[in-house]
Parts: structure tokens; sequence; C-alpha cells
């Protein structure tokens, strides 16, 4: 990466050149932490997308409704989402 500075009237600016080859990261994913329960969920449900928040709550040791915290602020950040109904549907993990 290329810095250059150029001085104003007023103050500077400062530039960053970045190569037209170099990787550009995907910030949003990149940035996201996951606490231990939520990525233990993930892998439980990359194990059984057919899982349930109940199943789950009991895999976890945790109560139902704490998992389903868990879960809606997976979906939230985008890491998560469920596809059909809570009964015959299943979990899906964005990539």
């Amino acid at each position: 990466m290329k810095v250059e500075f150029t001085i104003l009237k007023y103050g500077f600016s400062v530039q960053f050149i970045r190569p037209i080859n170099a990787p550009v990261k995907d910030t949003v994913k990149d940035t996201v932490n996951l606490d231990k329960i939520d990525h233990q969920i993930i892998i439980e449900i990359k194990a059984n997308p057919h899982i349930t928040a109940g199943n789950l709550s009991n895999c976890l040791k945790i109560n139902i409704r704490n998992t389903k915290n868990h879960l809606a602020k997976l979906k939230e950040k985008g890491l998560l989402k469920r596809v059909g109904s809570d009964k015959t549907g299943h979990w899906e993990i964005i990539e």
C-alpha cells in the first residue's frame, strides 16, 4: 500500500493507494465476533440443519430463552437464516 501526503492551503490530505490486484476483505463478515455459545450454535447447525431451538438448548445446557436470543443475534448479524416453518423448516448458515 502506498501513502501520499498533499499539503493544502489550510491543512493536508492523506491518500492511501492500494494496488489493483490486492485482495479486498469483506469487512462485515471479517469483523463479526462470536462468543463461545454462538460458535457452538453454528457447529451444531452445521451438523444438523433441522435442529430445533429446544434441542440446541439441551446441547448447550442453557435455557430456551437464551438460545432463542443467541439465534436472533446470529440472524441479525446475517450469519444465520431460518428457511421454512418452525416445525418443518431448517437453518442455513450464510457464509
